[in-house]
């Protein structure tokens, strides 16, 4: 399910087997979940993470794009032996300690035992700079541990360029002469 509708045809393109739906059918807010029920093993989701991001205005539950409640009615509803969310590190901030304590431990906790990690996505592969908060909940055993899983590349190589060295003035100067003509 994904609301956006390019970024519904883009997972299209590249899982022509999957079912996607995108546009108003993408809308998790209008979805009946329970006609998943006993037919989904693990639900995995990435909210958005604009309410949550450091680099937002962190406005978390009142921002309306704050999809973590649908997230756990899907779960409620479906039940599924376990899911798995990735969002931003600032939603682990203590900012949002009650936030995810009211929306996702408590009407979960019950039912699943969840356990929370960070990965740095560099550490996986992906070129980025790039930390993320993943909860993982299992159904049932309240002894199950996820291990999270070990890295696999150094990415000392990748450090952030400081901020400075982006925006050289050098970088910019351009002679009238070399500048394309316009009418």
């Amino acid at each position: 399910y994904e609301l956006l509708t390019f970024a519904a045809n883009s997972i299209k393109m590249n899982k022509p087997k999957w079912n996607v739906y995108g546009g108003e059918d993408g809308d998790v807010t209008t979805i009946d979940w329970k006609q998943y029920k006993g037919k989904v093993d693990v639900i995995h989701g990435g909210p958005p993470c604009q309410p949550f991001s450091m680099a937002g205005k962190q406005k978390g539950k009142d921002d309306a794009r704050d999809m973590i409640p649908e997230f756990v009615r899907c779960v409620k509803e479906v039940k599924p032996k376990s899911f798995v969310i990735e969002n931003v590190t600032g939603l682990i901030s203590s900012k949002f300690n009650d936030y995810l304590q009211q929306t996702l431990y408590s009407p979960l906790e019950k039912e699943y035992s969840i356990q929370r990690f960070v990965l740095h996505a560099a550490e996986f592969g992906v070129p980025q700079i790039r930390r993320r908060v993943i909860f993982v909940g299992m159904r049932g055993n309240k002894k199950f541990r996820f291990e999270a899983p070990a890295a696999k590349y150094d990415y000392s190589h990748l450090k952030p360029q400081k901020r400075e060295a982006l925006f050289q003035e050098k970088m910019f100067e351009v002679s009238e002469t070399e500048l394309p003509k316009c009418m």
